[in-house]
């Protein structure tokens, strides 16, 4: 039997699959190894094909500010690529680290175009509704966003 444990976080689900292999002699990599005949699982290759694989359809919404942009004195946009979720104009939003908040005035593509809603995978340009001081490398979130400022964690390194 294959070991298998499901953990849930507050972030995901995720499944942990345990199948013993030996790289150097290709035991259940791609073929079920005759040695490890107490191992009654599928193989490597074929956990892998036929794993199931869902997006998190409600992932938060975050973007990385890589540039702040004044084109003229009292504009000032905000300008990167959203690594997850969506945003509207008009939603509420906060800055990370500093806890600001204010709401989405204008969302602009690379060629200039006013748009509704971005989301994950998109390089945009943000405006505000308000003049905030944001640098590069702070984050955009959703004024309700789970994303916790954190400047210790725990690891476990294989």
């Amino acid at each position: 039997d294959k070991l298998i444990r499901s953990f849930e976080s507050a972030q995901s689900n995720f499944s942990l699959c345990s199948i013993p292999v030996s790289a150097v002699q290709g035991y259940n990599v791609a073929h079920k190894s005759e040695t490890m005949n107490w191992y009654q699982g599928e193989t490597l290759l074929s956990y892998l094909q036929n794993v199931n694989v869902t997006e998190n359809k409600e992932e938060d919404f975050i973007m990385p500010i890589q540039l702040v942009s004044r084109p003229t004195h009292d504009l000032r946009c905000y300008l990167g690529n959203i690594l997850g979720g969506k945003i509207n104009i008009g939603e509420n939003i906060k800055i990370l680290p500093s806890c600001k908040k204010s709401t989405i005035k204008e969302i602009i593509t690379f060629d200039d175009k006013n748009k509704q809603c971005a989301m994950q995978g998109e390089a945009v340009t943000i405006v505000l509704d308000d003049d905030i001081d944001i640098v590069r490398g702070d984050l955009i979130v959703k004024e309700n966003s789970n994303i916790k400022i954190a400047d210790h964690f725990r690891v476990n390194l294989l």
